[in-house]
């Protein structure tokens, strides 16, 4: 294991608990292994350094040793390495890329590389990274923008999404199938809602961006395999505590977990129809739907709580949302059977008329004692013209 802080002598160790200088290794802060060697740089000059072939613990460039040093051109130091695809992938603090296959350097000709040095981590062969623009994948030899569905978190018209001091410093890892990255706290622009402690959770198997939340808001994450083989993550907090993630555990640090899904569902023409005498388009916003029931289905014994709103416009903040129904409780036209299964009957409420374009759902819950699952819906509607 090498090792080192960007100010002091680099070191390493041979068995977890004794520590040795790394006698001529530069002061380094990034380090990655590639072709059976060490490369090392310090984040702060423009030089890639790496070790004798075999031989982590030798940087001496005389007699048969042959370390040396790849000056990487372009503005800025260097920030951190890793390989992806067979070549070593180079990263310069303005976004430049670079890549090195032990002959040949090449520009990778994009200034859409990580903003962060710990940002940076993979999911098998497919590395992700972000900054301003976005969350991307590489996997050596295509780069993706994989974020437009959270693009309000990086950008927006009120210039609440991530701070810029954040895209320096902000920490990922790859645990399992997600790529989580700690970016601190974000307010949607669209719904108004603040993510406090926000974490952008990229499902990788169902390529789907969820948002995360943890009591203690993580400066650094590692994922690894215990000694009896099962996957485990742990993180630090800003007051220097480490923390494990525990898929099993219903609270956090002992603090409740607030959880929230909205859904927004409305009527879609699936077509349009032209005739001899011209064309007549379909459009929805010439339709309302009567909302009769939804049918939800969830883990059995979920106690989440449901609310819902009809609208005929899309500004979040002027719903009117129905009273909270919890569904651990039967009464009313709503109700909960053991086997997970909810069933709301819209009432006719002058306040909140069942006839609109959009009809918005609300799922939550604020426990430290259960979890829960959604699983999918079933709704009748009846479509009418808007008059």
């Amino acid at each position: 294991l090498i090792l080192g802080d960007g100010a002091g002598s680099t070191r390493h160790t041979t068995n977890g608990t004794a520590f040795t200088n790394t006698g001529s290794a530069p002061v380094a802060q990034y380090f990655s292994q590639f072709h059976n060697r060490i490369y090392a740089s310090s984040g702060t000059n423009s030089n890639l350094n790496y070790s004798v072939s075999n031989d982590a613990t030798n940087w001496s460039n005389s007699g048969t040793s042959d370390s040396f040093f790849i000056p990487i051109p372009n503005e800025g130091g260097l920030l951190n390495h890793f390989v992806a695809g067979d070549r070593l992938n180079i990263v310069k603090q303005r976004g430049d890329m670079f890549n090195w296959d032990d002959t040949t350097l090449i520009d990778m000709s994009t200034k859409y590389g990580p903003s962060s040095p710990w940002g940076l981590a993979n999911i098998d062969n497919t590395w992700f990274y972000l900054n301003q623009y976005g969350v991307f994948t590489y996997d050596g030899a295509n780069k993706s923008l994989i974020s437009n569905p959270i693009q309000r978190h990086f950008y927006n018209s009120r210039g609440s999404g991530i701070n810029s001091s954040a895209f320096g410093t902000a920490p990922a890892v790859g645990h399992m199938w997600d790529y989580l990255a700690a970016v601190g706290t974000v307010t949607d622009d669209f719904t108004g809602r603040t993510v406090s402690n926000c974490i952008e959770r990229y499902d990788f198997q169902k390529n789907q961006f969820t948002y995360w939340s943890f009591a203690d808001a993580p400066t650094a994450f590692h994922s690894y395999n215990d000694i009896n083989q099962k996957r485990q993550l742990i993180f630090g907090g800003t007051a220097g505590q480490a923390f494990q993630m525990d898929m099993t555990k219903t609270s956090d640090n002992g603090n409740p977990i607030p959880t929230e899904l909205v859904f927004l569902f409305t009527y879609s023409a699936q077509s349009t129809q032209t005739s001899p005498k011209g064309m007549d388009a379909v459009y929805s916003v010439m339709y309302e739907e009567k909302w009769n029931w939804i049918r939800l289905m969830f883990n059995p014994g979920d106690e989440v709580n449901i609310q819902y709103a009809f609208s005929n416009t899309m500004t979040y903040q002027h719903l009117k949302w129905s009273e909270a129904i919890d569904i651990s409780q039967r009464q009313g036209n709503y109700w909960q059977n053991s086997d997970g299964a909810v069933e709301i009957r819209f009432p006719n409420d002058p306040n909140n008329l069942p006839r609109s374009k959009f009809m918005f759902l609300r799922i939550y819950d604020n426990s430290d004692s259960s979890a829960w699952q959604y699983f999918g819906c079933q709704i009748d509607s009846e479509v009418q013209l808007a008059k």
